[in-house]
């Protein structure tokens, strides 16, 4: 189970009806990103938890830091690459210039490094 699963499988269908994220979907209130995790989305997602629940332990953070990942904070339509005329008003550029920190979640084989967004937000970091 990977986030491309979860977002097709879980999130989609949850923010589908509602058209908004399922962090607005699930939050009382707007929390500002506190930590952005740039990530490969075929990570398989326990991979992903014990490499965030790692980060959070060895940086001390709190339990209710925020972590931005797109699947949780774009709605059921992501934007569409073609649709950006400038690549600052992409959503992913905009909560990387919010956040405080910066988590890169690589796998075995650094798949990551290989996808031209992840690349973007390595080099935008």
């Amino acid at each position: 189970l990977d986030l491309y699963h979860v977002f097709d499988s879980f999130v989609k269908p949850m923010t589908a009806l509602p058209k908004c994220s399922l962090a607005e979907l699930m939050a009382d209130a707007p929390r500002p990103c506190e930590q952005f995790v740039s990530h490969w989305s075929g990570t398989p997602l326990e991979n992903m938890m014990a490499a965030l629940e790692w980060h959070a332990e060895a940086r001390c953070l709190p339990d209710t830091t925020v972590y931005w990942m797109w699947p949780f904070a774009w709605g059921p339509t992501p934007p569409s690459a073609e649709d950006v005329d400038d690549f600052r008003t992409w959503p992913n550029y905009k909560a990387l210039y919010s956040c405080s920190g910066v988590v890169m979640v690589l796998d075995d084989a650094a798949t990551f490094m290989r996808r031209t967004w992840c690349a973007f937000e390595a080099w935008a970091a």
